[in-house]
Order: C-alpha cells, then structure tokens, then sequence
C-alpha cells in the first residue's frame, strides 16, 4: 500500500476553502473575455478554481500566489522523443503519456489548484520536472473533505507515465 499523508489541520482548512470555490469568480473569466481575449475552457476553469487570477496572454495566467500557468492545447504542441522541452525552472505537465496530449507549464512556488470540471483534475499522465534542482513538489487528490497526499517529484526528475495513483492529482504544490 502506497505512503499517505494529509495536510496539517490549518493547511487543509484554507486549501479546502480554495477548493469549495471551485466556481471562484466568474466576473473575472467574463473581465478577459470582454477584454477582447477568449480563455481556452481549460484555463479558463483554472482561473475560477483559482480566485483572483489574471490572465497574462491568450494562454498564460498569474495566481494571485504569484504562480505562473501556460497552457499548450495537444494540437500546438509536438513530441518528438522523450523527454519533451520544458523551460528551466517550470514543472511541465502533459495530458498523455511521453508528453503527448494537452500541456499546463507551472513557474513560481505555491499552490495550485488544477481540478474543476473542465480543468485539469485527473488529467495527470506525464510530466518533467526542470525547476531549480532539489526542488519538491507535491501531487494532490481532493477527497471531496480535505486534499490527500498522492506524491513529490524532486527536480531534476520526469516521469513519461506516471504511477496510477497521479492520475488523481487535482492540485499541485510548485516548489
């Protein structure tokens, strides 16, 4: 049986209070669109699980904890072999195994919260992780009551098809 933990009590209850508003703020979503920029339906859901996100450009958004998420849609993005680029610095997530499918870039510490109904949330099926070396992040599945454990990637690692059990992540915390 795989190694579980929880959140601290105090840590869980605010991640908690970020997941209850998955819905987070429509104005904002609405904001960017009338700003002449339609949001992808996946950043988009990013930006509301996230409240007080902005967005940078058509497919870059800033969490209001400073982290930095670039979407690629699968039809943007090529692999040609194993690993795929990822920039120094960012933790690189891909929708298919060896890289392939869509692409969600993370830059900057903190956490972020990747699940909502046209999100990410168990989306997880490859990943390279180039941020500075020794750097952890953390992999979460929201139970429906608390954010559980599923597992860390200490840079400088990859995995071109994660364990099952990352399948779950429905947050992510950088660094």
């Amino acid at each position: 049986m795989p190694r579980r933990k929880t959140l601290t009590t105090g840590a869980a209850a605010l991640l908690a209070a970020t997941a209850l508003v998955l819905s987070g703020s429509p104005a904002q979503a609405d904001d960017a669109r009338a700003a002449g920029t339609r949001l992808p339906a996946e950043l988009d859901a990013l930006m509301r699980a996230n409240p007080g996100a902005k967005q940078l450009d058509d497919r870059t958004i800033e969490l209001r904890n400073g982290v930095v998420a670039r979407l690629t849609p699968a039809s943007e993005s090529s692999v040609a072999a194993w690993p795929p680029s990822c920039d120094y610095g960012w933790l690189c997530l891909f929708s298919g195994i060896q890289g392939g499918g869509d692409r969600l870039n993370l830059f900057r510490c903190g956490f972020v919260n990747i699940g909502s109904v046209y999100g990410w949330s168990d989306k997880l099926r490859s990943y390279v992780n180039n941020q500075t070396p020794g750097t952890r992040s953390s992999f979460y599945n929201w139970t429906g009551s608390q954010w559980e454990w599923l597992g860390d990637s200490v840079a400088k690692d990859q995995s071109p098809n994660v364990p099952t059990r990352l399948w779950y992540t429905d947050a992510i915390t950088v660094c």
